[in-house]
């Protein structure tokens, strides 16, 4: 996909479709801004369909911390997809509830991916059958959506950030592992 393909997937802010604020996490940036929908009714469908550079609109790059710096914005920043390690969203509307007979059925498993500079937590959604190995050597997606989402810097575990949606990037994770309940944990639903 050449640049000019990609332009046309990245939309000035409110153009067509909606408007997402999200937050950007690589091993050495972090910026907030607005990415534009355009025709994708999903984050994770804008970023697994689109290649190479995407447009982060009204972009401020953050701190380690994830506050603003204090002169550092642009109303566009091209950032490449493959660097990214994590985008999470701040704040999530509500999701319009399909008809049940399109839905696949998948379970939520609490997952760990360990990215270059983060570990990374959150629930996955994958099918109720599914193992680990398949998952993550599945290349159907390369953005993961994980919900209820955990970030801490290797470098230094107190810095955490929390997400109620985000995406983790597959080709920067460096290893996963599936979570379980520790021994006698209440879970969720019983």
């Amino acid at each position: 996909m050449n640049a000019l393909e990609t332009r046309s997937l990245s939309a000035a802010p409110g153009a067509t479709g909606t408007d997402e604020r999200v937050e950007i996490i690589t091993n050495h940036l972090r910026a907030a801004g607005t990415v534009a929908m355009g025709r994708f009714p999903r984050l994770s469908d804008l970023m697994n369909l689109g290649a190479g550079f995407f447009v982060l609109h009204d972009a401020v790059l953050l701190d380690r911390t994830g506050r603003p710096t204090s002169s550092d914005t642009a109303p566009e920043l091209w950032i490449d997809r493959d660097e990214i390690a994590f985008m999470g969203e701040p704040t999530v509307a509500p999701w319009a509830r399909r008809e049940e007979s399109l839905l696949v059925r998948k379970a939520p498993r609490r997952m760990l991916f360990i990215t270059g500079g983060h570990l990374v937590r959150g629930d996955a959604y994958l099918h109720e059958e599914a193992c680990l190995p398949a998952f993550v050597e599945s290349a159907e997606s390369r953005f993961i959506p994980l919900t209820g989402v955990i970030v801490r810097q290797l470098s230094d575990r107190r810095l955490i950030a929390r997400y109620p949606f985000g995406l983790v990037n597959l080709t920067a994770v460096v290893g996963v592992s599936e979570l379980r309940p520790a021994p006698g944990a209440q879970v969720a639903g019983s």
